[in-house]
């Protein structure tokens, strides 16, 4: 799937990929966690509308992943596409 999340060139996979809902289309979440001196967790958020590819991307310091992405999923359900 995607790579350069943590900026470090070559990383690991997505640790999860679950498949959610961004506006009314269906999406892909992607869980990262960056090693090395970025020590950083990553959420992507991946869906196509009307022919147009969407990355929302999220990326904070370790350490509160459970919070950071309760507060995610809140931004991502405030999300809607317009025409």
């Amino acid at each position: 799937m995607s790579k350069g999340v943590c900026y470090e060139g070559v990383e690991d996979d997505p640790v999860s990929e679950e498949a959610i809902t961004l506006g009314t289309e269906p999406a892909t979440l992607l869980e990262y966690h960056c090693p090395n001196e970025h020590d950083s967790f990553g959420l992507v958020a991946l869906s196509v509308h009307d022919g147009k590819g969407y990355w929302i991307t999220w990326i904070s310091a370790q350490g509160n992943a459970e919070a950071d992405r309760a507060q995610f999923m809140q931004v991502l359900s405030s999300f809607a596409f317009t025409e």
